[in-house]
């Protein structure tokens, strides 16, 4: 008797409401309340409907999308945490040297192998 499982159940999540969960519904709502109240303040002060509907849109898109960013399983949030430690918080300078240890150990031979070499066409 076989019992098919998901192989990884950490990718599970639970949804919450429209088949979204906590995180993409989170996002999406800041994206709304956002988006709301920039068109209000963009219509008020002038702005035409149709410019600031798109001027909201680009706003509002990518900051709606970030609740669904999945990066190698990191979260948009985890993601800038991890970027800020590496470049600001613990940079480090990677020197990069050309050595062949086994080019090292092996020298002599690789010289004498090289003059009979050079002596066999003579």
């Amino acid at each position: 008797m076989d019992i098919k499982l998901n192989k990884d159940l950490q990718k599970m999540e639970s949804r919450i409401v429209f088949g979204l969960t906590g995180r993409q519904l989170l996002f999406s709502t800041v994206g709304a309340v956002v988006g709301a109240g920039m068109y209000y303040t963009l219509y008020k002060n002038g702005v035409s409907t149709d410019i600031s509907a798109f001027i909201c849109l680009a706003v509002v898109a990518p900051l709606g999308a970030l609740g669904f960013y999945n990066y190698h399983g990191l979260t948009f949030e985890q993601l800038i945490c991890v970027w800020i430690r590496q470049f600001f918080l613990c940079p480090q300078v990677l020197v990069s040297r050309l050595e062949n240890d086994f080019y090292q150990r092996d020298k002599a031979k690789i010289e004498e192998a090289e003059i009979k070499e050079a002596h066999k066409n003579d």
